[in-house]
């Protein structure tokens, strides 16, 4: 079923980009392609997307195109979130803010490497860096610390055996997390 329901949008896709181009809209129309969450296809014995922040959910594809404003094999190498497509959207289209409104998000052109948000990946209950992730299980409060570099499918829980980077993790999630509520 899932193959199938892959097919079928690659074929509503396909025919939407032949009407774009048959009603000469495609070279200048913006496209945004993303997801809210990714699938478990068997890692760590799951087979959907539930259950705690593995990458395999929470890292998803984001692909923008915009002929003229966005050179073709441009990658962003730090951290982007779903909340950061609309304001990338509005810097691509010189479309304005309305008065007095703010987004929470940033343009994803616009980051510097240097900012927290071009840093750290974060969901209510996770922090991912490149080089670490630290979950906290909301229901139990077990903790997790996955060392991504040595243990990409994060296996190995140090949480345990590396207290300082657990705690270091933790104090960063929750002080981003305050920030954004």
């Amino acid at each position: 079923l899932y193959d199938g329901d892959i097919r079928y949008s690659d074929r509503c896709f396909g025919d939407f980009v032949r009407f774009l181009k048959k009603a000469g809209l495609y070279d200048r129309t913006l496209m945004v392609i993303g997801a809210d969450h990714g699938e478990h296809l068997g890692e760590h014995g799951l087979s959907q997307h539930g259950g705690r922040p593995w990458d395999a959910v929470i890292k998803t594809p984001l692909i923008l195109r915009l002929p003229g404003k966005i050179p073709a094999g441009t990658r962003i190498g730090s951290f982007t979130e779903n909340v950061d497509i609309l304001p990338t959207m509005a810097g691509l289209t010189g479309l304005p803010v309305p008065g007095g409104k703010v987004f929470d998000g940033d343009n994803i052109f616009e980051v510097p490497p240097s900012s927290e948000s071009a840093k750290w990946a974060l969901t209510q209950e996770s922090i991912r860096s490149e080089e670490f992730k630290y979950i906290i299980d909301k229901e139990t409060g077990e903790e997790f610390l996955y060392d991504l570099k040595s243990d990409p499918n994060e296996i190995n829980n140090l949480a345990g055996s590396k207290p300082e980077k657990t705690a270091e993790l933790k104090s960063t999630m929750k002080r981003l997390l305050s920030r954004s509520w």
